[in-house]
């Protein structure tokens, strides 16, 4: 369970990601009106006999149904130093500890949610792991990718703005599949939320999406 970090992708450093960590096994990141009483198993990370990396989390009983497990099991190569292995636990713990709190949050046909920047950049970072899962080894035909990837620009009139030498950075235009895909994370996911947290989650889809239509036609190409 590797996978999309945001410390990959630049978004946090190694200690903002453990500070986070700490605090999420303590807080939900999201606001909800149930208050919750039961103790919370803390997540250590340790290694195997093997060498591996690992750790263990166990889903409070409370929302373990709608997560559709008991536990969190993953581990991590042997080869990492201890501050790399602490960096990927670091953001393992993070998606998980979300995950319950925005569960919480939508339980009992509860009204619909917002997401912060960084649930929104962790939840849009899970789906960048499927499609590296999915694609990765069969990147398939490199100017299909190229016709995705500028499907997401604007209007070059609209795209220029004040300072036309300065790179484009968004807003993307999103396209029927970035929204599908969304509405199918969300679902995957067993969240409800706001108008607002959806289309911050397609913007964030479409941003990690323009960096992986650049990977796959590079890997289209052989380079």
């Amino acid at each position: 369970m590797c996978g999309f970090h945001p410390l990959r992708h630049g978004l946090l450093e190694p200690a903002e990601i453990l500070e986070i960590a700490d605090f999420l096994r303590f807080s939900n990141c999201l606001k909800y009106k149930r208050q919750v009483h039961m103790a919370i198993s803390m997540a250590k990370l340790t290694r195997t006999p093997t060498g591996l990396w690992t750790s263990r989390k166990v889903i409070p009983a409370d929302v373990r149904t709608a997560y559709g497990k008991r536990e969190e099991k993953p581990t991590w190569p042997a080869t990492l130093t201890q501050g790399q292995a602490r960096a990927e636990f670091g953001a393992w713990l993070i998606a998980v500890e979300e995950r319950i709190a925005a569960l919480r949050s939508t339980s009992d046909d509860g009204p619909s949610v917002d997401l912060t920047e960084r649930q929104s950049r962790a939840l849009a970072g899970r789906w960048y792991g499927q499609l590296k899962v999915e694609y990765g080894d069969d990147p398939g035909d490199e100017i299909g990718w190229e016709v995705q990837r500028e499907e997401l620009y604007p209007l070059d009139e609209d795209r220029l703005g004040a300072n036309s030498n300065a790179p484009f950075e968004g807003p993307w235009r999103i396209t029927p599949y970035l929204r599908k895909e969304a509405s199918r994370l969300l679902e995957a996911e067993s969240l409800r939320v706001s108008e607002k947290a959806e289309e911050r989650l397609q913007q964030d889809m479409a941003d990690l999406f323009i960096s992986f239509c650049d990977l796959m036609s590079r890997r289209a190409r052989g380079d």
